[in-house]
C-alpha cells in the first residue's frame, strides 16, 4: 500500500528531523568517549543520549503545527502512566 499526502510527508519530515538531531552525537561521540570512558557511569556511551531525539522531533513538529497547546497535550499523553 502506498500512501501519498500529508501523512507520508509528515513521516518523512519526522525521520529527517530525527536524523539531523542524531548527527551531532554520531560525529562527536567517538571523540568525546575516549577521555570519558572510565568516568561515565555504567560505561554509558555519549550516543545513548540520542534516545530522546524521537520525542524531541515529535515535540518540534507538533509545536510547529499546533502551537504550545499541542505540545503540552503531547507531553501529557507521553508522560501519562496509566
Amino acid at each position: 500500500m502506498r500512501v501519498n499526502g500529508p501523512a507520508s510527508k509528515s513521516a518523512l519530515t519526522f525521520y529527517l528531523l530525527v536524523f539531523v538531531l542524531s548527527a551531532p552525537f554520531w560525529l562527536a561521540g567517538p571523540a568525546a568517549e575516549r577521555p570519558l570512558r572510565n568516568k561515565v557511569p555504567f560505561g554509558l556511551l555519549l550516543s545513548a543520549l540520542q534516545a530522546v531525539n524521537p520525542m524531541l522531533a515529535a515535540l518540534v513538529l507538533v509545536y510547529a503545527e499546533k502551537g504550545r497547546a499541542g505540545a503540552r497535550e503531547l507531553l501529557k499523553r507521553a508522560l501519562d502512566h496509566v
